[in-house]
Order: C-alpha cells, then sequence, then structure tokens
C-alpha cells in the first residue's frame, strides 16, 4: 500500500551517492526528502493503530504495552536530539553574531575596490559590500570553473593571485 512512497526516497538515496561535497555539506541533500518520510511515518503509526483495531483482544493490555513502548522510545529518541538541535541553534546563533561583528570590522576598515577571503561566510557578503572570495566555494563560481574544475589546489593558486587585503581563517574550539 504504501511501498510506491519507499520508492523515492530509496531512488533519492542511489542518486546523492557520488553528491558533490561543496554542496553537500551537513544534511542539506536530506532536508529535501525529509517531508516525505514524514508522510511514510505518519502512513505506518496509521497502519499499526487499523491492525491493533481490527485485532482487539478482549482486553487493552497489548495495546497498552505498544503505546508504553511506543511513547518510552519516542522519548528516548527526540530528547537527546531536541538537546542536540537546541545546542546547535546556539552554536549557529553565537556563530551569527560573531560574522555580524566580523562584517562591521570588514566594512569599516576595507576599501569599497578591496577584496577579501572568508570561509563559511553565512550572511558576511550580504552586509559588506566588498568582493568577496568564499573559500569554502560555496559562493565561489570558480570553483565550479574549468580552469579549476573542483581541485583544491588550483583554487588556492587561483586564490594566491587574486591576493585578498583580509584572508579570515577560522578555528574551532577542541
Amino acid at each position: 500500500n504504501t511501498l510506491f512512497l519507499l520508492f523515492p526516497v530509496i531512488l533519492y538515496f542511489i542518486i546523492l551517492i557520488g553528491a558533490d561535497p561543496i554542496i553537500a555539506y551537513g544534511d542539506r541533500h536530506l532536508l529535501v526528502i525529509h517531508p516525505l518520510v514524514i508522510v511514510l511515518s505518519t502512513l505506518g503509526a496509521r497502519s499499526i493503530g487499523i491492525f491493533l483495531a481490527r485485532h482487539r483482544a478482549s482486553n487493552t493490555t497489548i495495546e497498552m504495552i505498544v503505546f508504553s513502548i511506543a511513547i518510552s522510545l519516542s522519548l528516548l529518541i527526540f530528547s537527546p536530539l531536541k538537546q542536540a538541535l537546541a545546542d546547535y541553534a546556539l552554536n549557529y546563533q553565537h556563530r551569527t553574531k560573531v560574522r555580524v561583528e566580523l562584517a562591521k570590522w570588514l566594512e569599516d576598515n576595507l576599501e569599497k575596490d578591496e577584496t577579501y577571503a572568508v570561509g563559511d561566510c553565512g550572511l558576511i557578503p550580504y552586509l559588506v559590500e566588498r568582493e568577496v572570495i568564499d573559500i569554502y566555494c560555496l559562493n565561489s563560481h570558480v570553483m565550479t570553473s574549468e580552469a579549476i574544475n573542483r581541485d583544491p589546489k588550483r583554487f588556492i593558486e587561483w586564490l594566491k593571485t587574486r591576493k585578498p587585503e583580509v584572508l579570515i581563517v577560522q578555528s574551532n574550539k577542541r
């Protein structure tokens, strides 16, 4: 019955094999298929409910056990997920704040014709009216040009010829 809905999910995962890592950061590709997975989960829960309604025992003990297991699993799965999402959102909020501060500094300290290079630029190019070179290449069409052809070494050589006035290098807390 719902097998036809599973086909696009499987097909999509097959299509993602060998996806371009420049674009496939994190789980961005999975966001497209997420609504379909939610629909499948809902249909699965509905099917379980219909099955339990048709095969109702004289007492509701089995239903209560299944319901209790479902609630327990939901709490086990979603509680850590909720905390992880909250931590991620807090970290992203901090990163955005730092980017805004960096954008103000760039706007105040770069001449109008000067260039800066930054990785994971986020909203910085929208706040700074200067030429930007995105080192992570998501916003640099040059990375996919024939001359560079997604080769990081060629991109670095190209970057050296551009000689940006500011090169912003990130670090991770460890």
